[in-house]
């Protein structure tokens, strides 16, 4: 069920007017269209193909997928805020614990709700409705490059967490690839017409650690680590290259890479993550 005015904290304000993207540039304006459109006819997409990416078995985390890698920072915890919750992946560890997911989508939080699990609510994450030291922790899972007011967000991370809180955060790296993975990138795209996928944030992901700083936060680790994502199907190819953020790509060349990569039944797709744990204390 999804809470417009949750009974969590001291106070409520109707946030579900904003998105992503605050920005009045042209091209803030066209990402805020591009991802309001994107999760509504691709909600839960994300979760789909991490949930079928497990780490490189030589990478010392045995056979995980990035939902359980980022889980196991937060098992002793009993209140976790996850922002930007998207189809609400973490939901089997919900049990004996507050797990509150926050998402601007409506079709994502409407997954996340069938799947149950969570306490939603549909917000501005940096306008969150809960109250200050609430949270043991707070996640956001292959979000954080789509905030573009990446201050006001962890000003709220900072201000809804406990004292020695922990913010864990799941985002895209460029690395670790192998040759072949980085040979497969570059076939897509090429066809695509694409340098490099790109986010609506992706200075202020650069500065990350400062920004981090800024806001009261210090490092406690910073990892990235290479999840396979096997290609079985033309329908895993299609899904693959639906996941990605291509705002620029018209459908002819979209189609042309999904030929491409439906050709690569057997291999595998790298996907390099980035797991970044704060500490407000």
């Amino acid at each position: 069920m999804i809470n417009t005015k949750p009974e969590i904290g001291i106070s409520y304000e109707e946030q579900v007017g904003s998105t992503y993207i605050e920005s009045s540039t042209e091209y803030g304006e066209m990402w805020k269209n591009y991802l309001r459109n994107f999760h509504t006819a691709k909600a839960g997409i994300t979760e789909e193909i991490l949930q079928r990416s497990f780490a490189d078995a030589k990478s010392g985390y045995g056979s995980i997928h990035a939902y359980d890698w980022v889980s196991e920072v937060f098992a002793q915890a009993k209140v976790i805020v996850d922002l930007g919750c998207g189809s609400g992946p973490f939901r089997r560890h919900g049990v004996n614990r507050t797990l509150i997911g926050v998402d601007i989508s409506a079709a994502e939080l409407r997954i996340a709700g069938d799947h149950g699990g969570y306490r939603l609510i549909r917000s501005d994450v940096s306008k969150l409705p809960l109250r200050s030291d609430f949270a043991d922790v707070t996640i956001s899972s292959m979000a954080l490059m789509l905030f573009e007011s990446l201050e006001l967000v962890f000003s709220e991370m900072n201000r809804i967490l406990k004292p020695q809180g922990l913010a864990i955060l799941l985002l895209p790296a460029s690395k670790p690839l192998s040759v072949g993975d980085i040979q497969r990138y570059l076939r897509l795209f090429k066809i695509l017409n694409i340098s490099r996928l790109d986010y609506p944030n992706d200075v202020a992901i650069n500065r990350l650690d400062s920004v981090a700083l800024r806001a009261g936060f210090k490092v406690i680790s910073d990892e990235s680590l290479k999840f396979q994502y096997v290609i079985r199907s033309q329908g895993d190819a299609r899904a693959f290259l639906e996941s990605l953020y291509l705002p620029k790509v018209d459908s002819e060349k979209f189609e042309k890479a999904v030929e491409l990569a439906g050709k690569w039944i057997g291999k595998s797709m790298g996907i390099p993550l980035r797991r970044l744990v704060l500490s407000n204390s």
